[in-house]
């Protein structure tokens, strides 16, 4: 039998004394499964609470775990952010008070006791993607209708509807779009980016919730309409979103790093020049590297295709499929539904008004035939859907018949819809399954 006992020799094999001799005693006592039982048994037993913590600009958020020391002594720990320790995180629970671009990343915890120290499994924090009004950390839907210039948001509890009638934002008129949301002041709102059509004047709605702050808005100054805002994101890390950019008759790309509302560099970052039959459809970080990626769709093909990115740069020359899915079917917007850290897509069948949501686990897709969210009049179109049909018309009003390309065919407005037909609408859709065509698999 040895003279040492399990716990003194564990001890001294993790201070790398006497490893060989303490080893071979044991071994020679009980074997290699007594030697492997008794470091294992006797380290630190860990669980994160949670493995995915997502909330909106601003929020406060925390990871921390649950551990036990079958020694029954102390334990210490250790958070480090891929890998890095964190300065002054030592404790069981890791908290941001106000959740940053700078804060997103993958996260774990160092437990360690007498015997020795084990890393918890990974967790991830995350921006939520997509707008959220009600501050209940689901994406909300934002909605126009083309014929009348009513707009109306959609809260939202992960896939399902919130409430019935919508949030009324009130009636603009036509001429003016909103070409996306994001917080531009830092209020843990999503903010209204407006464009007049008929003189390129852009104006930003600051919100507190779904209430707006200001009467007369912020102006971000008039650009001529061949330049479109095509997504926004804090491309630079600055935790600001910035204004991604696309000239629409030559398909140049370039972004407008802010500071709030206030642009930080002229003439802005150029991004190069891209053939103007892909259209972007929006920017979410699909990679999970803290940096927004942007999503491509081929207007004439259905292609659909990720530029994944660090900062302003782009990381493959190729970009990540998402594979061919008919062009009758349009992205309506970008947001984090599930709540697991991955922007999902959501999607509209131009010629039918259905809605549904690819849930997404970074690149790869999670379900088949995808959450229906119902049909809804094709009068009605989400921030997304909006811009990219007046992408497509290079400036024809929206509310006229109009056409979307080769292949996208003819598409009509119906008259205005009342609230109850929507519901009803919805309702008799939620039963049903939505089989959109598959894409091929993944390269």
């Amino acid at each position: 039998m040895p003279t040492l006992t399990y716990a003194e020799i564990v001890s001294r094999l993790f201070a790398k004394t006497d490893v060989m001799g303490a080893w071979n005693g044991l071994v020679a006592a009980g074997g290699c499964s007594d030697a492997y039982r008794a470091i294992s048994e006797n380290l630190p037993q860990t669980a994160l609470v949670s493995s995915a913590v997502t909330g909106r600009r601003g929020a406060a958020v925390a990871l921390s775990t649950t551990a036990t020391d079958p020694l029954g002594g102390s334990l210490s720990y250790q958070w480090r952010k891929a890998g890095v320790n964190i300065n002054g995180a030592t404790t069981a629970v890791y908290s941001v008070g106000s959740l940053q671009t700078g804060n997103e990343g993958s996260y774990d915890c160092l437990v360690t006791n007498a015997t020795g120290t084990v890393a918890t499994a990974r967790g991830t924090i995350s921006l939520l993607a997509g707008p959220d009004f009600d501050g209940n950390s689901s994406p909300d839907i934002l909605w126009t209708q083309a014929s009348t210039g009513r707009r109306l948001i959609w809260t939202m509890n992960g896939t399902a509807r919130l409430n019935a009638q919508g949030v009324e934002l009130g009636t603009v008129t036509t001429d003016w779009q909103i070409e996306g949301t994001a917080d531009f002041d830092s209020n843990g709102s999503p903010d209204l980016v407006w464009t007049q059509r008929s003189t390129g004047r852009r104006l930003l709605w600051t919100m507190n919730g779904a209430a707006r702050l200001n009467a007369q808005g912020v102006e971000l100054g008039t650009i001529t309409t061949d330049w479109q805002m095509s997504a926004f994101a804090d491309f630079d890390g600055n935790g600001t979103p910035d204004i991604l950019w696309t000239q629409r008759s030559t398909g140049r790309r370039m972004i407008w790093r802010m500071n709030g509302t206030t642009k930080m560099n002229v003439p802005g970052v150029e991004l190069g020049t891209v053939a103007v039959d892909w259209q972007i459809n929006g920017a979410g970080d699909f990679d999970g590297n803290g940096s927004p990626d942007i999503l491509f769709t081929q207007a004439s093909t259905g292609r659909r295709l990720l530029w994944l990115m660090s900062g302003t740069t782009r990381l493959n020359s190729q970009g990540a499929e998402l594979g061919i899915v008919p062009v009758d079917w349009a992205v309506s917007g970008i947001g984090d539904f599930d709540r697991n850290g991955s922007p999902d897509i959501l999607w509209t069948q131009a010629s039918t008004g259905k809605r549904v949501i690819w849930t997404m686990a970074r690149l790869a897709r999670l379900n088949s035939t995808g959450v229906t969210l119902g049909t809804i009049g094709t009068d009605w179109g989400s921030v997304i859907a909006e811009v990219l049909a007046e992408a497509r018309t290079h400036g024809g009003r929206r509310g006229a018949s109009v056409s979307w390309g080769a292949g996208w065919g003819a598409v009509t407005p119906v008259s205005a819809i009342p609230d109850v037909d929507l519901v009803e609408a919805l309702a008799a859709n939620l039963a049903r399954v939505l089989r959109p065509p598959a894409p091929p698999s993944f390269h």
